[in-house]
């Protein structure tokens, strides 16, 4: 399947970085910086035509071929563009300082790779202040998915679109020569639901070439310390110094070659740059050297001076006898930091190597849950399950022969994964919750087990209300002090934390987010540092804080970022769903509506966590939000048709989007039964801020059938909630009940600030059903103020097109300002969507 080899490649739009130079370009000079690849020369470029189209006369200079000595540049004012400044020879330098230094001197715009970047003779020009750097960044993740699908001409699965990027480094080059080699591989394959996917896994000639070529010039000393650097993964400067040389290792950091940092904060360390150079020779150093180097390592540096996991594999590769324990302590180590394919070849390592009665049990218990943790997230349950049955097995075999505290403590792991698989996978909480208990009663029947006890029973609890019951984690986070405001308890185990994301929500759905983020604030620093025990503890109570603050009307944090390393244990998949969850709050819906389907696409492939009918409740709001009725209908229906039982712990954040989708879709009836069953479910669970809700939503949808119980509840509701959120929706009830319109539009337009979009039932048949997909979204911009250049810079369209575009909306809606656009989308139940000032 040949889909980008034969085509030109596209060239990515990136407009706040070309508006950025253009902006410099008014006033000054501009040198792009950055690492091969980085896509430097087609900013250049990109800038140097639009100067172009403003009758600007542009002088194109490659660095790498120079200027002939009697070069001079046009008269007036043209745009030098030079490619490869860095690359310029002495004589073409001292022409182009000349040149930049005259009275009426050109405008320079330079790309260059090195640093320092400039040529003695234009180093004038950055210390006086007369050119500015720009440092060219990597692309994200959005803009990597943008790329591919513009070559492709095709959506790609979001954990393709992530590797990519990972493998990649964001790299405009990398990511092209990845896609070539994929295709020449033919490793592209059509989902069911139509979207591309690749394996990117495996080695690519092309990009073994790529590397090969960027490193030839190197000397044999420097390329010794390049794969030393490799096979280490980070490495102290000083070890590098002492096994390679300070001069070889100073020419690879100028070279771009090799990257300093820091590591824990502490001692200087060098890298390789790029994470697909490192990949790339790591699988190229050839056997005696890889040997060589271990050796020289263990003689002058020692094993400190790298990763543990980076050690152990290296000291496998080469035969060195390493013991189990510390096998499965550098996987362990791996895992934490996100390297899971490390790790799960260290935890094969140990599997091979230890006979099921073998001594090192212990260590074959924890190679086989680590696989097993591994294989559910990669989508191989069953598999996964094959592990957990060896682990319980082998763990069988050497429960007296070990110390109770080792023993208990391998039972609960295998009682955790196990249930996370019929919890989050097979869709069986009340037998997850079953195995939980099972373990308790061992314990208790054990002479000395039962103090182990009380980490399964919070675990049960966790469980409970990721299953809708949160009674079990409340009461055991009062008993263990975890009430806001406490100081935070000395007796607290890793296994404790366990109860901290669920706590989290709790405070979120009651309405309390100040008590939430005081227990985020207190309990965090413990959950990071018990990460290398439970490395999926940060990111669970990451989602926890995000979801407790959109749901609570706070979205100023927005999702993690991808530099964040807690993004690297979580699931992309996720990260994607939490972007369109944002967006949908913000009432951008053309990127929620991408974002959400993207998520939902890959957890139908793989949904270790349950999240996909959260994702399915928040991508039909926005699709009904677009005019996409029937697609709205589609995923309600999808919904309500599949929704498993783990789903019930977000029902205070799904519950909501479906009445509200059933409302833009023209069925209130179906509204008010959903608000009603979601306001007993939550009003029995004390979610004070979900009852709220759900009190409003009937309001919204039937204002007739709002009675005065209602609306005295709404009003306790609101006196007992420290959410505005709660407040508004009690005045926006009592001004439908009473058919307030002024206060209802003001409300409306509030709660629209907090994310809550309202349609009315009218919704899908008002005098905004006319317009098009592209015209509500002009429209709902319009409403919130912004003026047309703003509108054509985040939908991606020309002034021109906003302008043509508003016209048609004006007759549509019979308007004939922009001030009335407005109040003409809010008489059909339309609203603009939120504006962020940055």
């Amino acid at each position: 399947m040949n889909h980008a080899a034969n085509r030109s490649w596209p060239v990515l739009p990136r407009p706040a970085l070309t508006r950025e130079v253009l902006d410099l370009l008014a006033s000054t000079n501009v040198l792009l910086c950055g690492p091969p690849g980085i896509g430097k020369s087609g900013v250049a470029a990109y800038c140097a035509a639009k100067a172009e189209q403003t009758g600007a006369e542009v002088v194109r200079i490659s660095g790498r071929e120079g200027l002939p000595q009697d070069w001079a540049p046009p008269a007036g004012r043209p745009l030098l563009v030079v490619d490869d400044l860095d690359q310029l020879d002495a004589s073409s330098a001292a022409l182009l300082a000349r040149a930049m230094t005259a009275s009426a001197s050109p405008r320079l715009l330079a790309t260059a790779r090195l640093v320092p970047a400039c040529p003695p003779a234009l180093a004038r020009l950055l210390l006086e202040d007369r050119m500015v750097r720009v440092d060219v960044p990597a692309l994200r993740t959005g803009e990597v998915r943008t790329l591919l699908e513009s070559a492709l001409s095709s959506r790609v699965v979001e954990e393709t679109v992530v590797e990519i990027h990972r493998v990649s480094d964001g790299l405009p080059l990398h990511v092209r020569e990845l896609v070539r080699g994929l295709d020449a591989a033919g490793r592209w394959h059509r989902e069911p639901a139509g979207l591309l996917q690749a394996d990117v896994s495996a080695p690519l000639p092309q990009l073994t070439d790529l590397v090969e070529i960027s490193v030839a010039h190197l000397s044999d000393a420097e390329r010794e310390a390049l794969d030393l650097v490799a096979l280490s993964g980070s490495l102290t400067v000083e070890s590098a110094v002492l096994v390679c040389g300070e001069d070889a290792v100073a020419t690879l950091v100028d070279h771009g070659l090799l990257r300093e940092g820091r590591r824990s904060g502490q001692e200087a360390v060098v890298r390789i740059a790029s994470s697909l150079h490192a990949r790339v020779l790591r699988a190229q150093v050839p056997a005696v050297r890889r040997l060589d180097l271990h050796r020289r390592m263990t003689d002058h540096a020692g094993r400190g001076a790298l990763p543990a996991s980076r050690w152990v594999e290296w000291g496998l590769a080469v035969g060195e006898v390493i013991g189990a324990d510390e096998i499965v302590d550098a996987a362990r180590t791996a895992a934490a930091d996100g390297e899971w394919t490390l790790a799960v070849r260290l935890a094969d390592a140990v599997i091979e190597r230890i006979p099921a009665g073998g001594r090192h049990g212990l260590a074959l218990v924890d190679a086989l849950i680590l696989r097993a943790f591994e294989r559910r997230f990669a989508g191989r349950p069953e598999q996964a399950a094959d592990d957990l049955a060896r682990g319980l097995e082998a763990w069988g075999r050497l429960r007296d022969e070990v110390a109770t505290e080792a023993a208990a403590d391998r039972l609960i792991h295998l009682t955790h994964h196990q249930a996370d698989l019929l919890q989050y996978t097979f869709d069986q909480p009340e037998q997850a919750v079953a195995v939980c208990r099972a373990t308790m009663a061992d314990f208790d029947a054990e002479p000395g087990w039962a103090p182990y006890r009380g980490v399964v029973e919070l675990d049960a609890a966790a469980r409970s209300f990721w299953a809708g019951e949160p009674d079990a984690a409340r009461a055991l986070g009062t008993d263990l002090g975890l009430a806001s405001g406490r100081a935070v308890p000395a007796h607290l185990s890793p296994h404790h934390l366990r109860l901290v994301a669920p706590l989290v929500l709790v405070r979120g759905f009651e309405g309390d987010l100040t008590a939430a983020l005081d227990l985020v604030r207190r309990l965090e620093p413990q959950v990071v540092a018990a990460s290398a025990h439970l490395p999926w503890t940060h990111a669970e109570l990451r989602s926890a804080v995000f979801l407790a603050r959109v749901h609570c009307g706070d979205a100023t944090s927005g999702w993690w970022t991808e530099e964040e390393p807690v993004a690297a244990t979580t699931d992309p998949a996720v990260v994607r769903a939490g972007e369109g969850r944002v967006a949908a709050m913000l009432g951008d819906w053309a990127f929620a509506a991408e974002a959400l389907a993207d998520a939902r696409h890959a957890l139908a492939r793989i949904d270790p966590s349950g999240m996909r009918p959260w994702v399915l409740a928040v991508e039909s709001f926005v699709r009904a939000m677009r005019g996409e009725v029937g697609t709205a209908a589609a995923l309600l229906a999808e919904y309500d048709a599949g929704t498993p039982l783990i789903s019930r712990g977000l029902a205070p954040d799904t519950q909501p989007w479906l009445a509200r989708t059933l409302l833009a879709t023209g069925r209130p009836d179906e509204a008010v039964e959903r608000a009603r069953r979601l306001q007993g479910w939550a009003r029995e669970r004390g979610y004070a801020l979900v009852e709220a809700e759900a009190l409003h939503l009937v309001g919204v949808a039937a204002p007739g059938r709002v009675t005065s119980d209602d609306l005295a509840r709404s009003d306790e509701l609101a006196i007992r909630c420290p959410n505005v959120l709660a407040d508004l929706f009690a005045t926006h009830l009592r001004a439908v009940a009473r058919g307030d319109d002024p206060v209802r539009s003001a409300t409306e337009q509030r709660l629209a600030g907090l994310g809550r979009w309202l349609p009315s039932p009218a919704a899908s048949g008002g005098s905004a059903g006319s317009l098009s997909r592209r015209e509500r979204e002009v429209a709902t911009l319009v409403a919130a103020g912004l003026p047309s250049s703003a509108i054509a810079e985040r939908l991606a369209l020309s002034t021109r097109t906003v302008e043509s575009h508003l016209g048609r909306i004006y007759t549509k809606l019979g308007v004939r300002r922009r001030a009335d656009v407005g109040a003409a989308l809010q008489d059909s139940g339309v609203h603009g969507p939120v504006v962020r000032s940055d």
